[in-house]
């Protein structure tokens, strides 16, 4: 059974202001946000992953980052546990859960449930690992695209741990796992959830983005890397999965210059922005709106048309689960 205080989920692809977005609804209707990060959880991991600072959250509390360690796997299922908690507190105070981020599969793992899959099996994950160290991960990812594309676009070609997970599924019980996903469906729902999303033209995002990564190199993300290094981390690390990372590694070990590494950033995320955007269209029911972030007066608009029809979706939906 869902729970009966509704969740308000804010999505779009990176660079389109769904941070500040958040913030906005938080400050509007009373709430506090939860973010919906694969790489946010990480601890670390905080100009490269662009979390949130002080300065834009305001007085708005946010939940569910730094929460793992970099070198521990973190799942879908997990988040969903953990973010279950926090918004059990977070509406025990009487507030809101305003759930943002990009990363898709966690939303829905966290509103719907997750299909029930086989346990891994440290057999097939060895067996795989023999592959990538004799072919590499590109023939591995190949392979998940030859026998799950859909599966394949949906993660990207950087998820090393679900290409893993992904091929195990699909050999082990021959059925693809976007297959499987569709045919046993989803738990949920856990939370009534109220969507909107957020984007922009596709040349101003792809502008933010190249803004967005010069101004996280001028700002000390090599630096960060070179922390993430000494402190333990491999660029095989999960947390290091994240774009622009192993990039930043590959620089540091004298293998590509910065320049080269900067371009493999922002086609990676201009890559994951599309899937992002893609993704939500197709498998989320969010009411979309398109801003200009370079104009004041469209954000404005923008944002009061937003407040608006949270406002009116909330009160219907009060209206329908009022008692008697």
């Amino acid at each position: 059974m869902p729970s009966q205080s509704p969740v308000i989920v804010v999505v779009g692809p990176t660079s389109a202001g769904k941070s500040a977005l958040a913030v906005a609804v938080s400050e509007w209707f009373g709430g506090e946000v939860v973010s919906a990060d694969a790489f946010q959880v990480y601890r670390g991991l905080d100009i490269g992953t662009g979390k949130i600072d002080a300065s834009l959250a305001g007085a708005i509390p946010h939940h569910c980052i730094d929460v793992a360690d970099p070198n521990e796997h973190y799942s879908a299922g997990q988040y969903a546990r953990d973010a279950s908690a926090v918004i059990a507190q977070v509406q025990s105070r009487g507030n809101m859960a305003v759930i943002a981020g990009g990363s898709g599969f966690y939303i829905r793992a966290l509103i719907n449930g997750l299909t029930p899959l086989p346990d891994q099996d440290e057999r097939w994950r060895k067996a795989l690992e023999a592959v990538e160290t004799s072919r590499g991960f590109r023939y591995l990812f190949a392979m998940l695209q030859a026998l799950d594309p859909e599966w394949a676009e949906a993660i990207g070609g950087a998820d090393r741990q679900r290409t893993f997970r992904g091929l195990e599924v699909t050999l082990r019980l021959g059925v693809p796992m976007s297959v499987l996903l569709k045919q046993q469906g989803w738990s949920g729902p856990h939370f009534d959830a109220i969507w909107v999303g957020l984007t922009s033209p596709r040349k101003q995002i792809y502008k933010r983005i190249e803004v967005r990564i010069d101004k996280m190199l001028s700002d000390g993300w090599l630096d960060e890397v070179r922390r993430l290094l000494s402190s333990g981390c491999t660029p095989e690390s999960p947390g290091m999965r994240a774009i622009g990372y192993r990039d930043l590694v590959a620089h540091l070990a004298g293998e590509i210059s910065l320049g080269e590494a900067r371009e493999a950033v922002v086609v990676a995320t201009r890559r994951y922005a599309k899937r992002q955007l893609t993704w939500f269209r197709r498998q989320s029911p969010a009411i979309f709106f398109e801003i200009d972030q370079a104009d004041d007066a469209n954000r404005e608009r923008v944002y009061d048309e937003i407040r608006a029809d949270l406002g009116d979706r909330l009160t219907c939906y009060r209206y329908q689960h009022e008692p008697g």
